[in-house]
C-alpha cells in the first residue's frame, strides 16, 4: 500500500470530479493523475526509482503535490526541504540523505547555484518556471503519461522529512511508503472526509503537517485548493469564494485567522470542521470569536502529532468542545489535546518508565504503527528517542481522570529554579489571559542564585507595563511560577512553521539583546 494509489483510484472512480485548485486553473482527477505520471516518467529517465532520493526546494505549488505522488508511484524517497534554507542547510540535506535528483524552483536558484558543486551525490536537476531544456513542463511534455510498472516493497522508506534543526544540524524523519498511507487511513477513519468536500491548504508543504493533510484528502477524494502562503485575508476570500468545507490552521495561523479585523464581513457558513492543534489561550479565544461569528455554523477540533510519531495521535473532538464550552466544571477541556487516537497508545512517563498518576506531569510516550522508522544515517540520536519500545516525544503533559490529555511544555523547555520544577505552558497560559497580551513565550534563564529564573517574552498587543502583568500573576501563579523579568518584543522568533524557537530567545535574553522589561523588587522563587 501507497499513497500513490489513492491517486490512482481517484481517476477511475471519478475522472471528472475536481482534484485540485491552484492560482486559478483547475485539474480533475484523471487530470492530476495524468501529470503525476508523466512526473513519474521523468523521474525515471533519470535515473530514480525504488530507494532512490529526490529532494525538493520548492514553495507551495500543484508541482510539490504532484512530486510527493510521482515518488510514491516508483518507490523513491521524497526528500522536501525548507524553501527559506540557506545554503549550507541545502548542502546538508542533500548529501546526508544522497539525494540524486533536486526539483528546484526558480525562486530558490540564488540559495543553490553557489553551493551546486558541494552536492556530491546530485545527478540531475529539475527545474520549475524557469522555461529552459530542464523544465518540468518541457520535460512532462515529452514524457509518457501510462501507470508505472513493477510492484513496490511498502515497507521501504518512502519520505524523510528533516527537522528545522533547531537544536543542532537538521535530522531526516524517515517513514515508510505503508506508514504514510495507514497514518491517513488512520486520520480518514476517526475524521470523515467526503467526496463533496472542498479543503483549503494554506500551511507549507514541505513542513510536513499539510504533506499529511494532503494525503487523507487525496484518500477520501476531496478537492483540494492549495494556497501558496497563509495570508489571513486570502484564506477568508478562499473559504467564502470556494465554498469551503474544510480549514486547517496551526496555532500562529488559527490565531491570525479569527483575529483578523474583517472576519464577520465573510460567509464562512460553508464551513463544516475547522482543525487546529495545541490549543493555546489565545485558540480558545479564538474559537470563541468563531462559535460567535454570525455565519460559522461548523464544528471546531484540536489535536496532536508529530513528524517523529507520523501524523496526528491525539484527538479532542467537536462533541468534547461542545460539552466544555456548556458545562462549566468541564471547561478546562477546550484545552486538551484531547485523548489517544486508533492504532495507539500513550502514557504519560516518569523518568522510572513508569505511568504517573492522572493530574502529574509526565513525559509523553506514544506506541503507534505510524511511529517513524528512525534518523536517517543517525543511529544514536534514533537510539535516544526509542526506549522500551516507546517513541518519547520530548513533549511533557498530564492525563485527568477520564484520558484528556494537556501539553505543560517541551521536557527541555522546563525550568527548574531553587530545585523547583516551573512547566513554562502554565505560566504562557496565565499571561495569554491578559487582555493586553499579543503572544508570549516564557523560557528559564540562568540565574547565579537560583540556578534558573523564569522570564516572560511579551509581544504585546496594547501598551502596557511589566507591573501590570506581574500583578495579573500574582491571583493565578504561585510565587516561584511568576517571572522575575518580563520583557516587550516586537516579535518572537519562529521557525518556517510558525513554532516559536525558545534556544533564540535564550540566545537573545544571555546576549541582552532586547528591550526591557520590569523585574519585580525582592521576588523569591
Amino acid at each position: 500500500m501507497h499513497i500513490g494509489e489513492f491517486v490512482a483510484r481517484n481517476a477511475r472512480r471519478r475522472p471528472a470530479h475536481p482534484a485540485l485548485v491552484w492560482q486559478g486553473e483547475r485539474y480533475s482527477w484523471s487530470q492530476l493523475n495524468e501529470r503525476i505520471n508523466r512526473f513519474a516518467a521523468v523521474l525515471l529517465r533519470l535515473g530514480a526509482g525504488p530507494g532512490v532520493p529526490i529532494a525538493s526546494l520548492v514553495d507551495n505549488c500543484k508541482e510539490l503535490i504532484e512530486l510527493n505522488f510521482a515518488a510514491a508511484k516508483i518507490g523513491a524517497i521524497f526528500v522536501p526541504i525548507m524553501p527559506r534554507s540557506v545554503g549550507r542547510e541545502i548542502v546538508h540535506v542533500i548529501n546526508d540523505v544522497g539525494a540524486r535528483i533536486l526539483v528546484l524552483h526558480q525562486d530558490f536558484s540564488q540559495a543553490v547555484t553557489p553551493v551546486l558543486g558541494e552536492m556530491r551525490t546530485l545527478d540531475a536537476l529539475i527545474r520549475i518556471g524557469s522555461g529552459d531544456a530542464e523544465d518540468l513542463e518541457r520535460l512532462l511534455h515529452a514524457a509518457a503519461a501510462d501507470e508505472p510498472v513493477g510492484r513496490l516493497d511498502p515497507d521501504q522508506i518512502g519520505v524523510i522529512k528533516y527537522t528545522s534543526g533547531t537544536s543542532g544540524a537538521p535530522k531526516g524523519c524517515a517513514r515508510t511508503h505503508s506508514q504514510s498511507a495507514l497514518a491517513a487511513l488512520l486520520y480518514a477513519a476517526q475524521v470523515p472526509h467526503l467526496e463533496s468536500d472542498r479543503a483549503t491548504i494554506s500551511s507549507p508543504i514541505a513542513a510536513g503537517f499539510a504533506l499529511a493533510l494532503i494525503n487523507c484528502m487525496v484518500l477520501g477524494g476531496v478537492t483540494i485548493h492549495l494556497l501558496p502562503k497563509f495570508e489571513a485575508l486570502d484564506l477568508l476570500e478562499t473559504i467564502e469564494r470556494e465554498r469551503i468545507t474544510l480549514a486547517y490552521a496551526i496555532t500562529s495561523t488559527f490565531n491570525a485567522f479569527t483575529r483578523h479585523p474583517e472576519l464577520d464581513r465573510f460567509d464562512l457558513s460553508s464551513v463544516r470542521l475547522f482543525t487546529g492543534n495545541s490549543a493555546t489561550q489565545d485558540t480558545i479565544q479564538g474559537l470563541r470569536r468563531l462559535r460567535e461569528h454570525p455565519r460559522f455554523k461548523g464544528e471546531f477540533f484540536n489535536a496532536y502529532g508529530s513528524t517523529e510519531a507520523g501524523g496526528y495521535i491525539t484527538y479532542n473532538f467537536p462533541e468534547n468542545f461542545e460539552e466544555a464550552l456548556a458545562r462549566p466544571e468541564l471547561a478546562q477541556r477546550v484545552e486538551s489535546i484531547g485523548r489517544e487516537g486508533y492504532a495507539c497508545r500513550v502514557e504519560c512517563l516518569g523518568d522510572d518508565m513508569r505511568a504517573v498518576p492522572p493530574g502529574e506531569v509526565g513525559e509523553m510516550a506514544i506506541r503507534a504503527p505510524t511511529v517513524f522508522s528512525g534518523y536517517w544515517n543517525m543511529p544514536e540520536a534514533s537510539e535516544a528517542v526509542f526506549r522500551d519500545g516507546w517513541l518519547m516525544t520530548g513533549d511533557l503533559a498530564l492525563r485527568d481522570e477520564a484520558g484528556f490529555l494537556y501539553l505543560a511544555g517541551r521536557k527541555r523547555d522546563m525550568i527548574k529554579t531553587g530545585g523547583i520544577n516551573v512547566y513554562p505552558a502554565e505560566v504562557e497560559y496565565v499571561l495569554a489571559g491578559h487582555a493586553k497580551v499579543g503572544e508570549v513565550a516564557v523560557v528559564g534563564v540562568v540565574d547565579e542564585r537560583w540556578g534558573e529564573k523564569v522570564v516572560a517574552c511579551v509581544v504585546p498587543r496594547a501598551a502596557c507595563t511589566a507591573q501590570e502583568l506581574l500583578e495579573h500573576c500574582v491571583g493565578n501563579l504561585a510565587g516561584h511560577k511568576r517571572p522575575k523579568e518580563i520583557h516587550f518584543m516586537d516579535e518572537l522568533p519562529k521557525n518556517d512553521t510558525g513554532k516559536i524557537v525558545k534556544n533564540k530567545l535564550r540566545e537573545v535574553l544571555q546576549s541582552g539583546g532586547h528591550r526591557n522589561t520590569g523585574s519585580p523588587p525582592g521576588e523569591k522563587p
